[in-house]
């Protein structure tokens, strides 16, 4: 019995099947049958059994899983605190795109300056990908947006505003002052690629309103779907802020009614997280915070424009 099947057989228990875990590990799925088999073996019980829709956690299973939990996250906990005190001031930043390209030049660069002794390391991939990292203890913490029912994890909001649909001025939806996933139903959409978390708030809005939302492009250039966009080639929704500081002739930015932007850090409850990484997520913090507000007094802002990001920057 290893430290690696047991992490598998906690994955298994979370993704519901061999096939969904296999993908997330990024395993054979005969590969992680022969792991947890092996694992059963030794344990002499069985810990799962297999069904139609994926698996059926047994008794003994259950008990090996409220069991192990603890001690994984314990070493896990260790083995964070090795490695930061090993890595001369590492701070692992887990970022989604759509929040890199909006905020972290200056924000990075006033870090440097504050804080020379700290390096960080960015990691910018999709928010899902993110929270993967940190269940594993591989980030620090993370920037984005994020859905997340994991109980390790906390989501800390820190900037609010809207989401809006970029429409082209000849669409007559883009003369009214808000609309709805309803009057959207007949458009095409320019959309983020699927592991994108506004890809899948996006296509829960729409189901809610009892369609499915007909897909003109999918990329994760979000510039390229608001070039579309202005070419009158399909909507696309991203938030005001990205979509301001990304601003296209031709374009308008139409709010949409009920369905706010929040910006969030994201980290690992059960994780050790290093005095290091403390002082920039404390940063962090007050530093969006003033970003928020200083969007919510502003009307279509890009960030960059804002006095708080031009004076981390030093423009000013």
């Amino acid at each position: 019995m290893d430290i690696k099947s047991m992490q598998w057989y906690l994955q298994l228990l979370q993704s519901g099947s061999f096939s969904s875990a296999a993908q997330v590990l990024n395993v054979t799925q005969p590969t992680l049958s022969r792991a947890i088999q092996k694992l059963e073996q030794d344990l002499n019980t069985k810990l799962v059994i297999r069904t139609k829709n994926g698996i059926r956690i047994t008794k003994s299973g259950a008990e090996f899983q409220r069991r192990i939990s603890p001690v994984l996250n314990e070493i896990h906990s260790i083995c964070n605190s090795v490695r930061s005190s090993s890595e001369q001031g590492v701070v692992r930043i887990g970022v989604t795109p759509l929040t890199s390209v909006m905020f972290l030049a200056p924000l990075i660069a006033d870090i440097g300056r504050k804080y020379p002794g700290i390096q960080i390391s960015l990691y910018e991939v999709s928010s899902d990908k993110i929270q993967e990292s940190l269940l594993t203890g591989t980030l620090d913490f993370g920037l984005g947006i994020y859905i997340s029912d994991d109980p390790m994890l906390i989501t800390v909001p820190l900037v609010y505003d809207k989401m809006v649909a970029c429409i082209h001025e000849n669409n007559p939806l883009s003369q009214k002052p808000s609309v709805t996933f309803k009057e959207l139903e007949k458009e095409k959409f320019n959309i983020c690629s699927l592991h994108y978390t506004t890809n899948q708030q996006i296509y829960s809005r729409c189901m809610a309103e009892n369609y499915a939302p007909t897909i003109n492009f999918q990329s994760t250039r979000a510039l390229f779907l608001m070039q579309l966009t202005a070419l009158n080639n399909g909507i696309c929704i991203l938030p005001r802020p990205y979509c301001a500081s990304l601003r296209q002739e031709h374009v308008k930015m139409v709010p949409i009614e009920e369905y706010p932007w929040v910006e969030s850090m994201i980290y690992n409850q059960d994780t050790y997280i290093s005095e290091n990484a403390r002082q920039i997520m404390n940063y962090l913090t007050a530093a969006f915070r003033t970003i928020s507000e200083e969007l919510s007094a502003s009307e279509d802002k890009n960030p960059h424009a804002l006095p708080c990001m031009r004076a981390w920057s030093r423009l000013q």
